[in-house]
């Protein structure tokens, strides 16, 4: 054993010139980073509206009735259901801290970028706005309070606010991209990449999630020295969704049409039928890296030589060469140092 390892010590020595690796790092998304953008979002529904009275627990209620141009109400318990229909629109500005993880390397004079997982909303409250709907509706009359509702003037109705509440980017396969030297251990790199980008709206209590598997762009500078890492990354969805979709049961009081007096006490009851949304954002990633090691650079020395053959037989013999971590040091070991000595990492 020892003259067949004196004689592949002497081997490597005359084959394997040094091969410089390069350096791959695991980098998680820093709090200095940032996201900007707007979001919009719009929606058509159907859907019944009813006064809030009910025999037994709200008996002083409003109640909707048939109209009719001598304002005549029938007694309770006559609450009626009305048709409407409408389009609502809701948009706003996103700001934002994002969180998540890549590993991210160059290689010669090429950067390769893997395992991205992205939430740009990260641990930020999601961004918000004012929802408002406009509807047209069966014309109606309404009692406690009297009021008139004639089918001729459309209604706005404020309904609470629409908000982001995720936007995720998952790279689905591994990607290589350009690396350029701009100073000492200092790379500028671009990246394309595949990824499911997933964003989730919330509309009334009812989230809206769309995924869409894209090619995204990333590019910025890695420091191999220092393992920091900066990136841009910029995204554009736009998804449409044909769907029937309950809300919650909304109160809302609508005010009389003369513009003075109590409103009628309604509840809404809307499904929606179509949405569509549209979200850009640009991301600034600012990101710390832990080294992934070598597995043949036995020696830590930041190339690949004979001289981690050499560290890396001491350690076989001494039985402390467990390279694939299955608990013993074995012939397995010797194909997975060589195959990635091989590849030069």
């Amino acid at each position: 054993m020892q003259k067949s390892l004196a004689l592949l010590f002497g081997l490597a020595g005359l084959v394997a010139a040094p091969v410089a690796f390069g350096q791959t790092f695991d980098f998680t998304v820093q709090p200095s980073s940032t996201l900007s953008g707007t979001f919009s979002g719009s929606a058509t529904f159907g859907g019944t509206l009813i006064g809030n009275y009910d025999q037994a627990t709200n008996p002083t209620g409003t109640r909707t009735v048939l109209f009719n141009f001598f304002g005549s109400r029938p007694p309770p318990p006559t609450n009626i259901t009305r048709n409407i229909t409408g389009t609502g629109e809701v948009s706003g500005s996103a700001n934002a801290v994002p969180t998540g993880a890549f590993r991210l390397g160059v290689i010669g004079g090429s950067s390769q970028l893997s395992g991205l997982s992205l939430n740009l909303i990260g641990a930020s409250a999601n961004p918000s706005a004012d929802v408002s709907v406009t509807v047209t509706y069966q014309s109606f009359l309404t009692a406690a309070p009297n009021n008139s509702y004639p089918f001729i003037i459309p209604i706005t109705v404020p309904l609470g606010t629409g908000e982001v509440d995720a936007i995720t980017v998952v790279q689905t396969a591994g990607a290589t991209g350009t690396a350029v030297a701009n100073g000492p251990d200092q790379f500028t790199y671009a990246i394309s990449f595949p990824a499911d980008v997933t964003t989730t709206i919330i509309f009334q209590g009812a989230p809206n999630t769309t995924t869409q598997n894209q090619i995204v762009a990333i590019g910025g500078t890695i420091n191999v020295s220092t393992g920091v890492s900066t990136a841009a990354l910029s995204l554009n969805e736009n998804e449409t969704i044909e769907d029937d979709v309950a809300l919650p049961t909304s109160p809302f009081d609508l005010p009389p049409l003369s513009g003075t007096g109590e409103p009628a006490h309604l509840l809404l009851n809307l499904n929606l039928t179509q949405q569509n949304t549209n979200v850009t954002v640009n991301a600034s990633l600012n990101a710390a890296g832990v080294p992934v090691r070598c597995p043949a650079d036995w020696d830590g020395d930041n190339d690949v030589d004979s001289d981690d053959i050499i560290a890396f037989f001491s350690d076989f013999e001494a039985g402390e060469a467990d390279l694939d971590g299955d608990g013993d040091t074995d012939s397995d070991d010797i194909v997975g140092f060589f195959t990635g000595f091989d590849a030069g990492c």
